[in-house]
């Protein structure tokens, strides 16, 4: 299993709709791509940070969304709600319940 961690910092008086916002863009693109098995996203209200985690089966299906540029058009359309630049990481999930 891979994940993608993407932390940014958020503008705090757009977090609720940012957070509906990525239910969306997650439900209706990344959620439909190959090999995806889950995501997650976590916010700190007070000092306006959110860190979102998507789950693939493999790093080659995490590299390909990747590549395919959807991730980036997710980002795209939910800059509204961000309050600086995005840090993209990837990881080899070591341990699963």
């Amino acid at each position: 299993m891979y994940a993608r961690v993407i932390q940014v910092p958020v503008d705090i008086g757009k977090i609720d709709a940012g957070i509906d916002a990525v239910d969306m863009a997650m439900k209706e693109v990344i959620a439909k791509a190959k090999g995806f098995a889950g995501y997650y996203l976590f916010v700190d209200r007070n000092e306006g940070k959110a860190i979102s985690l998507s789950l693939y089966d493999s790093k080659e299906d995490a590299d390909a969304v990747m590549e395919s540029g959807v991730t980036q058009d997710v980002i795209s359309k939910l800059a509204e709600f961000m309050a600086g630049t995005p840090v993209i990481e990837h990881y080899e999930v070591a341990l699963k319940p």
